[in-house]
């Protein structure tokens, strides 16, 4: 994804384009990492991409909408695999983990 941004914006000959990455390892992480985000000016446009991520919010009540309503993205790319991670019965959470894995480790190959 970085790389094909990149070059459509050498394309459309973008020279102030700027790809800024945020890591975190944790939900608190997600959370205050894009909170600290800040827009350089008004035109500046905000894509928020998000990979396998967004089910651990769920463990924070309003997170999500709060960073989103803060952020005010253009763009959103969102890929999650649906799967209940929360279950209060292991057995179930373990076996509806396992298509879920298998999923982002076949993407990794």
């Amino acid at each position: 994804m970085d790389l094909v941004l990149s070059a459509e914006a050498k394309t459309l000959r973008l020279t102030d384009f700027k790809l800024n990455h945020v890591f975190a390892k944790t939900v608190a992480g997600i959370v205050e990492s894009t909170l600290n985000l800040k827009r350089a000016s008004e035109d500046e446009a905000i894509v928020v991409k998000r990979e396998f991520e967004l089910h651990k919010l769920i463990l924070l009540p309003g997170a999500l909408e709060k960073v989103l309503k803060d952020l005010r993205p253009e763009i959103m790319v969102i890929v999650e695999k649906e799967a209940n991670h929360n279950n209060p019965d292991i057995l179930d959470r373990v076996a509806q983990s396992f298509p879920y894995y298998s999923s982002v480790f076949d993407s990794i190959y």
